[in-house]
Order: structure tokens, then sequence, then C-alpha cells
């Protein structure tokens, strides 16, 4: 176990919920304030995501509705159809 400094007193007595209530209050406060991840974000723009594509290529198609789209099969091939072109 870790020693640090919390503003919360130690319980008295042999009361085992207080005392793992008081156990799981120290870490929290560990893992809120104290803890530092070991790794570094990597730089630059966030790697661009397969749905967000998806998202941006309805937009380019100006699609109305794409969810109504996605019901009807036919209707939802050709715009696949339209997508294939633009790439």
């Amino acid at each position: 176990m870790f020693c640090l400094h919390v503003k919360k007193p130690l319980p008295k007595g042999d009361n085992p919920i207080a005392v793992n209530k008081y156990i799981l209050y120290i870490y929290i406060y560990y893992i809120t304030h104290l803890w530092k991840p070991n790794s570094k974000r990597s730089m630059g723009r966030p790697e661009i995501r397969w749905e967000d594509c998806i998202k941006k290529d309805i937009q380019r198609l100006k699609v109305p509705n794409w969810k109504t789209f996605v019901q009807d099969r036919r209707r939802w091939k050709e715009v696949v159809g339209k997508v294939k072109t633009l790439h």
C-alpha cells in the first residue's frame, strides 16, 4: 500500500466496511489526482476513423436522411455505387 496525505481521516474501530470505503477513497484519489500515464499521445492530428470517412462521403453526396436510405436496399445500393466513383 502506498502512503499519501488525504483529507479524510482513517475510520475508527474494526468496521471492515468503513475500512474498505477508506481504501476505495484513497484509490480513487490516487487515480484522479496523482497518477500520470507512462506513454504520451502521438503528435499531430488524430487518425481518421472509418466511420468518419463514411459520414464525410454521405455529406459530399448530399444524401438526405441517410438512415431511411439504408432501409431501402435498392436505393442504398445506388448510393454505394456513387460513393465508389468518388474514390
